[in-house]
C-alpha cells in the first residue's frame, strides 16, 4: 500500500491524496432528484469510559458538552483510547449526513459510479 494515506472523511480526497474529480449536473439533465439532510441537534458531546486499574474503577472522559452527551457503550482499556473514541464519535456526529439521488434523462459516460452502499450507487 505504498503511496496511500488516510484522508479524513469529508476531505474530498482519494486514498492517495489527490482531489476528487468534480463534474456539473444541471437540473435540466435529470428526470428527477431527491435531496435529504439529517439534523443531529440532540448531542453536543460524547462521553467514553475506561477502566482505571490503579483505583479499580471506571473513569469517564467527555468530548464537547457533558450535559446530554452521548455515552459510548464500549469500555476502553485506557484513558488515551477513551479520548480517541470520544473524539472520533464527536467528529462523526458533527458531520451532518446528506443524500442526493438523481435520475439522469441521458447517460453520462464521464460520471461513473464505483460501487454501491446499502443498495445505492455512490460516486467514488
Amino acid at each position: 500500500m505504498s503511496g496511500q494515506h488516510n484522508a479524513p472523511k469529508g476531505a474530498g480526497q482519494t486514498s492517495d491524496g489527490r482531489s476528487l474529480p468534480t463534474f456539473t449536473i444541471r437540473r435540466r439533465d435529470g428526470d428527477g432528484h431527491l435531496w435529504q439532510r439529517q439534523k443531529r441537534d440532540g448531542q453536543q458531546g460524547v462521553s467514553a469510559t475506561w477502566h482505571d486499574r490503579k483505583v479499580a474503577k471506571r473513569q469517564t472522559v467527555t468530548e464537547g458538552k457533558a450535559h446530554g452527551a452521548k455515552t459510548l457503550r464500549k469500555v476502553s482499556h485506557d484513558e488515551a483510547s477513551a479520548k480517541r473514541a470520544a473524539k472520533a464519535e464527536q467528529r462523526r456526529l458533527q458531520r451532518a449526513p446528506a443524500n442526493f439521488d438523481i435520475t439522469l434523462a441521458l447517460g453520462r459516460a464521464d460520471v461513473l459510479s464505483r460501487g454501491s452502499r446499502c443498495g445505492r450507487w455512490v460516486q467514488a
